[in-house]
């Protein structure tokens, strides 16, 4: 079902506590919501994907809250207690909650061989998937399979079979993804296989710390006490996982934020650069030509030109 509103938590919480939930699965929801305040502290729910269409919200497990602005999605696992947090009335909110029913058939499709399901079509998947709780990029893929999802919700289409089927195809996606970052994970060096996955999370701490906190200051020391490493190691291996140095993946962060304050709004490129915690503007210009070849004053204005031209036509 598609809901334009978040369930009252104290129903949903008496739900969970009774597991009603547990006798006939948790339903396929998609929530979207558009102005709407929420704090919703340890709901234990199934696989879910956190996302906003405009504004941004919070969300975690365990201590931390990680901010979700409209470029990336997080994730959380089936029963792990998660709070979400959603504090301007602006932000368009499209989170979906899995099926646990649709979760375990389309996974256990996903492992076992053509011959195995058609000679037992009930055979269930083996073993749970464990998401990583991390931010994640919304790659074209992934938008493409959300603009389908967003396109029906928007008009009002309340249609059981097309979701779970559009759905199933995000699950896809997102086992496909998990496996991919399972390679990546396995392919860490000096690190032994027992430790390689909790490596892993620690770095993912520290990647959500980064997206949280990309514009004010922050320090080897932050990053590495967080991760729970020594800087060199957490140094190391931030770098053989994603491919950047710290300073580098944070840089790059605050240079696309720049970029959407460059094309949607009207702030000065001093205070754009003041308010994402760049040195001076002149570094802030020098660094943004270096990685999109446009200072910005001539990037706003190419692309306010594009604007205009497409209006006109």
């Amino acid at each position: 079902m598609i809901r334009k509103d978040f369930p009252d938590l104290q129903w949903l919480k008496k739900q969970i506590e009774a597991e009603q939930f547990k006798k006939t699965g948790w339903p396929n929801v998609v929530i979207h919501a558009i102005g709407k305040r929420e704090y919703r502290p340890d709901i234990k729910g199934t696989l879910s994907l956190f996302m906003n269409m405009r504004g941004e919200s919070r969300c975690g497990v365990g201590k931390g809250l990680v901010r979700i602005e409209p470029g990336y999605f997080f994730l959380t696992n089936q029963y792990q207690p998660y709070t979400l947090e959603i504090e301007n009335t602006h932000t368009e909110t499209f989170n979906i909650h899995f099926g646990e029913k649709l979760v375990s058939e389309v996974f256990a499709g996903l492992e076992h061989s053509p011959e195995q399901l058609t000679d037992n079509p009930q055979i269930e998947h083996s073993a749970g998937i464990a998401f990583y709780n991390r931010l994640y990029p919304k790659d074209d893929r992934f938008k493409s399979l959300m603009a389908a999802i967003y396109c029906h919700s928007r008009q009002g289409w309340q249609n059981a079979l097309l979701l779970e089927e559009q759905l199933t195809e995000v699950l896809v996606y997102l086992l496909s993804m998990h496996q991919t970052i399972t390679r990546q994970v396995h392919k860490l060096v000096a690190v032994k296989k027992s430790t390689q996955v909790e490596v892993y999370k620690r770095l993912c701490l520290s990647l959500n710390y980064l997206h949280s906190y990309y514009s004010e200051e922050i320090s080897l020391d932050d990053l590495a006490r967080i991760a729970c490493l020594s800087k060199f190691h957490y140094l190391r291996m931030f770098k053989a996982v994603f491919g950047l140095s710290p300073y580098q993946f944070l840089l790059t962060l605050r240079l696309e934020k720049a970029r959407e304050l460059l094309k949607h709004s009207q702030l000065p490129v001093t205070e754009i650069s003041t308010v994402l915690g760049f040195q001076n503007s002149s570094s802030f210009s020098r660094l943004f030509h270096q990685r999109f070849g446009y200072a910005p004053v001539h990037y706003r204005m190419e692309n306010t030109s594009r604007k205009i031209a497409i209006l006109v036509n």
